[in-house]
């Protein structure tokens, strides 16, 4: 449970780099579906030669006294060296 569900990203993003090789870039979204917070954070160009792009998904709940509790945790990336451009959950080679 959460008072603040930004606050599970703020070390993926503050760890994240403003400016270096791969032209670092990051997107942070977040939108309701039905009765779920969804919060998705795209990280691209950081750094990793075999990763081009990470991905994390997480969805919350509102539950008692404006808390939220996670109810789904999502990660996938996209590999530099597997010759597609496609979203993947497995380690990149």
């Amino acid at each position: 449970m959460v008072d603040r569900p930004i606050s599970l990203f703020d070390d993926w993003m503050s760890g994240f780099p403003e400016s270096g090789e791969g032209a670092p870039s990051l997107d942070f979204s977040a939108s309701f579906e039905g009765d779920r917070l969804v919060m998705v954070l795209t990280l691209a160009g950081g750094g990793d030669d075999s990763v081009s792009a990470v991905q994390r998904r997480i969805e919350f709940i509102q539950v008692e006294d404006w808390r939220w509790a996670v109810m789904a945790y999502g990660f996938r990336q996209k590999c530099y060296r597997s010759g597609s451009d496609d979203w993947t959950p497995k380690p990149c080679p």
